[in-house]
């Protein structure tokens, strides 16, 4: 993932978004980056599910988890609390457990993300939103 991300010059943020909710969920990319390579931003927000389903290594998964166990246990503030655990209210109408959440985590392997990207991803019609000097965007 990095290597692609690194592959646009001038990309000066990169995020993935993820908002759950009771029915949906919306799942993207936020780049922000120089105007001239708006092209590349998009070419890749577009084909990185794709990717993914291709190229998604152990080494990824494991990076991911070890990252998601991280905020699991940094967990300190009331105000940490108050985001982790709100969502959850709202989607699930329960509090999720981290010992659930490390648990379901846990069982997930590169073989079986990339079924999900494949799913999800592959042959989907992408949406895209832009900000800024975006005249010369066809």
């Amino acid at each position: 993932m990095h290597e692609y991300c690194k592959a646009i010059p001038n990309l000066q943020q990169y995020d993935a978004v993820y908002s759950p909710y009771s029915d949906c969920g919306i799942f993207g990319h936020y780049f922000n980056g120089e105007p001239d390579y708006t092209q590349h931003m998009s070419h890749l927000g577009g084909t990185i599910g794709e990717i993914f389903s291709h190229y998604l290594s152990d080494v990824d998964v494991t990076r991911a988890k070890n990252k998601l166990y991280n905020e699991l246990l940094s967990v300190q503030s009331a105000s940490d609390v108050m985001q982790q655990y709100g969502p959850q209210f709202l989607n699930l109408n329960r509090k999720v457990p981290r010992s659930e959440i490390a648990l379901r985590v846990s069982s997930m392997d590169a073989r079986y993300l990339q079924e999900v990207c494949k799913k999800w991803f592959v042959n989907q019609e992408p949406s895209f939103t832009s900000w800024g000097p975006i005249d010369q965007i066809a």
